[in-house]
Parts: structure tokens; C-alpha cells; sequence
């Protein structure tokens, strides 16, 4: 299950507020959690966790789930009225697109726009996607082709495919010109991938329908931990033989659990 719904009490300007919602700063002596709620998966009744949020009359909604269940949650929130600004942890566009006009004046987050003031290449990247498939494309296209395009890069620089040649190269290389940002980049201490995230409001567009208006351009970093705290050290070792419980792929193809 995942985390649904947080009822915030937080300042007066608008994006400042967002800022906060996006990034769940409780460190701030002014941010207060009224409540949350971890409806089940596939709920399809809203309802009841909406009314929770209003008798709270918290300043702000965060939500953080995914698919058909964050549509359902604004279009609930709508229908019944409630009045503080919502905010959804990021940005998908193939999730939006199912939501209509409820969607508009919801904030949300994300290190990819398709136009970016600090990326001028996710233009192009997001018109020439259009061309070819006929919408514009959303942060998990741009996250697929971004991961392939850095590899690329990494073993280009690094002149061999050697594993621990290129993960070496990677921890020590910033992807200037990556669709998800110029400071694009892996932090060597536990391997996460680090860019700046922009804040922004749900608007209409008449050229992607579903507009971004930029509220801020935030780095992350003050939310990760510190570099000699992330517990990651034995997980980064060179070497170390991982075994994921997932669906993986054999050599020539067989699929294995």
C-alpha cells in the first residue's frame, strides 16, 4: 500500500506552500502533519478519506498514489468540494491525461518538463517524439530514454563496457546535457540519481493540453542524507553479487523468478 494522503498546515505563499507539500519538509517548526491514510490498493471509494481531510481543514493535501487511484482521489476531492490545494508527489502525464479538468490547479513536481527553461534540448526531444508517435511525452519517457542515453554516454567515456570501468566513470560524471536536467548525476556514496526538480501548477496549454506553471527549481539534495550516512556503503561495493526478488532475464532470453 502506499502513502495516500497528508493534512499540512503551512504557510500563506503559494510557492512556498507547494515547495513544501512536494518535499514533506518537517523540520520547519510551522509544518504540522494533521493526519494520513493508506487506503487499500484498487480502492475505488474516496470518499470517506476526503470527508477525514475537510473536518481536519488542513492548508494543503499531499497525495502520493499512483494510476487510476490519483485520479479517482482529485476528481472526489472536486466533487465534494474541498477547498485547500492539493499536490501530487510528481509529474505523469499518461496518469493527467485520464483526469480531465479536474486536474488543473493541482501542483505537483518533476525533473522533466517538456519545456524546460534549463533544459532548451527537452523541446526538441519532446517534439520530435510527437512527430514520430503522435503525443507529447510524459517523465517516464523521458526517464526510459534518459537512462539508455546515459550508459551510452558512460561507456563512450569510458572507451570500454568493463562493469566496474563504468561505474567508475559514472559516479564520477555530471550529464550537462541530459533531458532531466544539467546537473544530472549519480552520488557515489549510494548510487542515487541526482537532479533538480521543478515545483509547478497543473494548467491548460493549448499546445500539450496539460501546462506547467513553474512555482520553483529546487535541488534535492538537502533531503537525501549525508554522504557518510546512507547505511549504502555495502552496497556499493565493487564486486558484490546482487539477486533481485524479481522477474529477470536469463542469458538468450528465459524468463526466471
Amino acid at each position: 500500500m502506499s502513502k495516500y494522503l497528508e493534512m499540512l498546515k503551512l504557510p500563506d505563499k503559494r510557492d512556498e506552500r507547494a515547495g513544501l507539500l512536494a518535499y514533506g519538509d518537517r523540520r520547519r517548526p510551522d509544518f504540522k502533519v494533521l493526519g494520513e491514510d493508506y487506503p487499500p490498493f484498487g480502492a475505488v471509494n474516496y470518499a470517506p478519506y476526503i470527508t477525514k481531510v475537510m473536518v481536519a481543514e488542513p492548508d494543503g493535501l499531499a497525495l502520493a498514489t499512483y494510476g487510476t487511484g490519483w485520479s479517482r482521489v482529485v476528481k472526489h476531492a472536486r466533487q465534494m468540494n474541498l477547498q485547500c490545494p492539493i499536490h501530487h508527489s510528481y509529474w505523469s502525464l499518461s496518469d493527467i491525461r485520464a483526469k480531465g479538468d479536474a486536474i488543473f490547479g493541482v501542483t505537483t513536481s518533476s525533473d522533466f518538463l517538456n519545456e524546460s527553461p534549463h533544459i532548451p534540448r527537452a523541446k526538441m526531444f519532446s517534439e520530435k517524439f510527437e512527430e514520430k508517435f503522435g503525443e507529447y511525452l510524459g517523465l517516464h519517457g523521458a526517464t526510459g530514454f534518459n537512462g539508455v542515453e546515459v550508459v551510452i554516454e558512460t561507456v563512450k567515456t569510458a572507451h570500454t563496457t568493463d562493469t566496474e570501468a563504468v561505474i567508475d566513470t559514472m559516479e564520477s560524471m555530471v550529464y550537462k546535457n541530459s533531458i532531466q536536467g544539467p546537473n544530472f548525476h549519480f552520488r557515489k556514496s549510494d548510487h542515487n540519481s541526482i537532479s533538480s526538480i521543478y515545483v509547478f501548477e497543473i494548467v491548460k496549454d493549448p499546445k500539450y493540453t496539460y501546462g506547467a506553471k513553474i512555482l520553483s527549481y529546487i535541488s534535492p539534495l538537502f533531503l537525501l542524507p549525508p554522504d557518510d550516512k546512507t547505511e549504502c556503503d555495502e552496497w556499493t561495493k565493487k564486486g558484490l553479487d546482487i539477486k533481485f526478488w524479481t522477474l529477470g532475464l536469463k542469458k538468450g532470453g528465459d524468463f526466471e523468478s
